[in-house]
C-alpha cells in the first residue's frame, strides 16, 4: 500500500527457490513506481494504450500492472534461477476526486466489496475452476470437484503481454473492500468471510481474524489480506 496515492496491492507469487517471493515483491514495487510516475508525467503510450473506455486513473492502473508483467517476465527470462516465476495480482486505486474505486487483476487473488451487509466478489478468478464457473454459471459442486484446484489460467510473468481485467465502482461511505490471496478464500468461504467482517471492530482486527480463520481451517497456502473501509467525508 501507498497512502500517498491510495493504492493497494496483493500479489501471490509462484516459482521455486524463492522465485515466487521475488516475483510478488517486484510486482508490488513496479505497480507503485509506475503509479507514482504517472502523477508527474504521462505514462508511455505502449503502457496506456487500451481499446476499452477507461478513466485516466483506471487506465494508469492497468498500465502499472502491464509494466509489472513486463518487469517480472524480463527477470524470469534473463535469470535462469528465476525461470518460470510468476505472480497473481489484484491492484486497486481509490480516486478521491471522482469517488471511484478501480481494481485491476490477473490470476486468482480476489477483491471483495462489503456493502449494506452483502459481500460481493468484484473480480473473477483466472483459474481452471473460475473459467468453468464463468462458462457454466449453474455448474454443480460435484462437477467442480472434478477439476484440479490451484490451476491458474492467467498470471503475470508468463509472457511479454498479459490480459488484465479492470473494473470501476462508485464508492459509498461505509463500504469495505477486501483484497486477498487464495490462501484466504481457499480456506474460508464467502459466508465465513462476511461473518468475520461484520464482527470486526476495525480493518486491522478484521485482517487478523481472517488470517486466523484461514490458519484454523488448515492454512495450506500463503495468506495475505488487506481490508479498506471508506469513512464518511
Amino acid at each position: 500500500m501507498n497512502p500517498g496515492i491510495d493504492m493497494y496491492v496483493v500479489a501471490d507469487g509462484m516459482g521455486g527457490h524463492n522465485a515466487g517471493e521475488i516475483a510478488s515483491a517486484l510486482c508490488a514495487l513496479s505497480v507503485e513506481n509506475c503509479l507514482m510516475a504517472a502523477r508527474s508525467a504521462p505514462l508511455p503510450e505502449e503502457l496506456t494504450a487500451d481499446p476499452r473506455s477507461l478513466s485516466a486513473d483506471a487506465r494508469n492502473l492497468v498500465a502499472a500492472v502491464r509494466k509489472a508483467n513486463a518487469d517480472v517476465f524480463e527477470i524470469s527470462k534473463t535469470h535462469s534461477e528465476h525461470a518460470g516465476m510468476g505472480t497473481t495480482v489484484v491492484a486497486t486505486l481509490v480516486s478521491r476526486a471522482t469517488g471511484e474505486f478501480h481494481v485491476a487483476h490477473v490470476g486468482d487473488s480476489r477483491c471483495y466489496r462489503l456493502r449494506d451487509g452483502k459481500l460481493e466478489q468484484l473480480t473473477q478468478d483466472h483459474s481452471l475452476i473460475g473459467e468453468a464457473m464463468a462458462f457454466k454459471p449453474d455448474i454443480t459442486e460435484a462437477e467442480l470437484a472434478m477439476f484440479p484446484k490451484n490451476v491458474i489460467s492467467r498470471a503475470l510473468g508468463r509472457g511479454e503481454k498479459v490480459e488484465i481485467d479492470v473494473r470501476t465502482e462508485a464508492i459509498r461511505a461505509g463500504d469495505s473492500f477486501i483484497l486477498c490471496s487464495d490462501g484466504l478464500c481457499g480456506m474460508v468461504n464467502d459466508a465465513g468471510i462476511l461473518g468475520i467482517l461484520e464482527k470486526a471492530p476495525d480493518p486491522e482486527a478484521a485482517c487478523k481474524s481472517l488470517v486466523d480463520a484461514a490458519n484454523a481451517a488448515g492454512g495450506t497456502d500463503n495468506i495475505t489480506v488487506i481490508v479498506l473501509r471508506i469513512a464518511a467525508a
